[in-house]
């Protein structure tokens, strides 16, 4: 008997044309390591008599994939096409080869129109597929001391087990955003977003967690798991860690007079083609809600700032662009 080993594990992904109706999945995405968890909500009953119970009742399933591993131009769109709208997305920029242009959005007050994945876990020996894939929770960090990394937790309906991988993924192009890529820029206006770089930025660390979430209704159709997908309240924070010199501290006196600050987060990578390089761009509104306490970072005398991103005028609390060579999920 061949043994299901561990290093033959692969994650292939599907865009799914009906949310929940499972597709083949032609892409092997490897800059990101997907787990692989039951999540799952059992009760148990003891009846008055017995110590030990008599009855347990699976009430409801998912698939729990944490996600780990490094930000890469084009992978970091399948991500985002779970979490924030694509638009109409992408443009077709100018060059041979031609560069591809993806803007992602979000709606403070309403949905946001994002797609759904069928993920399938696996290797030939044995495998398995959950639909109805989305982003729960998405993060990442850049820093030159510690590097660059993500982070999330994706969701999708309970594990489809004994399954056969689609043949002959694509694997896409392996291009990282490095710390050498990235820049940050602070600035008093969105008019103005870009424009004035924070030349003492050691990390930045961005976090979204529950965006959405599995509605589980009682419908013998769909089993233990769930129907649907619902957006939830999220939180949505950043933290910037700044040296604690006039640009660094004045955080503070913002922090104490609430001040929105508009932040730009870029990496801009190898060149694609004439004039376009591989992207990587977050603009956001953003107030201080917490200093964080004073320490050293490579000697220099350096302090934290968590943000809170919020919703403003000119901006409705963030938006990404990546630019990379995929014309199509």
């Amino acid at each position: 008997m061949t043994e299901r080993a561990s290093v033959y594990e692969r994650t292939q992904v599907g865009v799914e044309v009906t949310p929940g109706t499972a597709v083949a999945c032609p892409t092997q995405l490897v800059a990101a390591s997907f787990g692989l968890k039951v999540g799952e909500n059992t009760d148990t009953f003891t009846p008055i008599g017995s110590k030990y119970p008599v009855i347990t009742v699976l009430n409801r399933e998912w698939a729990s994939m944490p996600i780990t591993g490094k930000p890469a131009y084009d992978e970091l769109i399948y991500p985002l096409v779970t979490l924030l709208d694509p638009g109409s997305s992408p443009t077709t920029l100018t060059g041979t080869p031609n560069a591809y242009q993806w803007d992602f959005t979000t709606n403070p007050s309403g949905p946001d129109a994002i797609k759904t994945l069928t993920v399938q876990r696996g290797s030939s020996v044995r495998a398995a597929r959950a639909a109805n894939g989305f982003m729960k929770s998405f993060g990442y960090t850049l820093s030159k001391m510690r590097g660059t990394s993500i982070k999330g937790e994706f969701m999708g309906t309970a594990l489809t087990d004994g399954i056969t991988m689609t043949a002959t993924p694509t694997i896409l192009p392996m291009v990282p955003v490095n710390p050498g890529d990235v820049s940050v820029y602070v600035d008093s206006s969105f008019g103005g977003i870009g424009t004035t770089k924070l030349g003492r930025c050691f990390d930045v660390d961005w976090q979204l967690n529950n965006k959405a979430d599995g509605v589980f209704a009682l419908d013998a159709s769909t089993g233990t798991s769930f129907a649907a997908t619902v957006e939830t309240k999220p939180t949505l924070e950043m933290t910037l860690l700044v040296e604690a010199d006039s640009a660094g501290m004045a955080f503070l006196s913002g922090y104490r007079s609430s001040t929105t600050y508009f932040i730009r987060v870029e990496a801009v990578g190898p060149l694609i083609a004439t004039g376009n390089n591989y992207l990587f761009r977050m603009d956001m509104a953003a107030k201080v809600n917490q200093p964080q306490e004073f320490k050293d970072e490579q000697g220099a005398w350096a302090i934290g700032f968590k943000f809170a991103v919020v919703v403003d005028s000119s901006l409705n609390a963030f938006t990404a662009r990546v630019v990379n060579t995929r014309s199509s999920l």
